[in-house]
């Protein structure tokens, strides 16, 4: 059914006065794929309000897309433009959108809770899970459409678990969060400790009073004795010539 042609029609005159096709409505409907540059340049160069509007609702009815009367007034309510949201809006339809609104909602809500069981696991969490109702989510059956009442009350039960969602997506960042502090702790620790033990292995070993520097060699005189003290000087076995090479 063409619901916005047959809204369109029964307030002509005053969707003509209240609807303005400003620049930033054409880039919402540019954005969203009802409208090409072409079209944009085409509103844009007639100076009339009226006719600029008038023109506009021509083409959205005459395409007959039906993306055409939730996306416009999705833009409308974005652009401020709530009297013209006002006379656009059918009753009806709105049922159907939160309907298939709900629908989607419930797709990514069972997403979320996937990629939560996974997460929650991996992250340690206890997993508290809201009850609306059904005991498993994923067998949980397509709201029955049989009134206006019952489609707000599914929209709001989607509502509700799509909120704990959320809420469990927070705890699950948190402790995430959490647990990159206490790893960026941990490695600062293992850093100060290895730069302590380094700098002791240094001062104890390579002191410049001991050894020599690394990469060098040098002749190491060393007394030969024996069990009757020092031998006599000008004998075998006084000084004997090391070579002692770091690398």
């Amino acid at each position: 059914m063409d619901v916005l042609g047959l809204k369109y029609r029964q307030h002509r005159e005053e969707v003509t006065h209240a609807l303005a096709v400003s620049t930033e409505l054409l880039t919402l409907l540019t954005r969203e794929g009802l409208l090409d540059i072409a079209d944009c340049v085409k509103y844009q160069g007639i100076t009339n309000s009226k006719r600029r509007t008038a023109a506009l609702m021509k083409t959205l009815t005459e395409r007959r897309t039906d993306r055409a009367y939730p996306v416009l007034l999705q833009c409308l309510r974005e652009t401020g433009q709530h009297r013209a949201v006002d006379l656009l809006t059918d009753v009806g339809e709105e049922a159907h959108a939160i309907q298939e609104l709900q629908i989607k909602l419930d797709e990514q809500v069972t997403a979320i809770d996937e990629f939560l069981e996974v997460e929650e696991r991996r992250a340690g969490l206890a997993q508290d899970k809201l009850d609306c109702g059904h005991e498993d989510k994923r067998t949980r059956p397509s709201p029955p459409a049989t009134s206006d009442r019952q489609v707000w009350t599914d929209a709001q039960d989607s509502m509700r678990r799509a909120v704990d969602a959320l809420s469990r997506c927070q705890a699950v960042i948190a402790k995430l969060h959490q647990d990159c502090l206490q790893v960026a702790h941990t490695n600062a620790e293992l850093t100060a400790e290895t730069r302590s033990c380094y700098l002791q292995v240094r001062h104890t070993f390579f002191r410049r009073d001991t050894l020599p520097s690394v990469e060098t060699s040098y002749l190491h005189m060393r007394h030969v004795t024996s069990r009757r003290g020092r031998l006599p000087p000008g004998e075998a076995g006084y000084l004997q010539l090391r070579q002692v090479t770091f690398i």
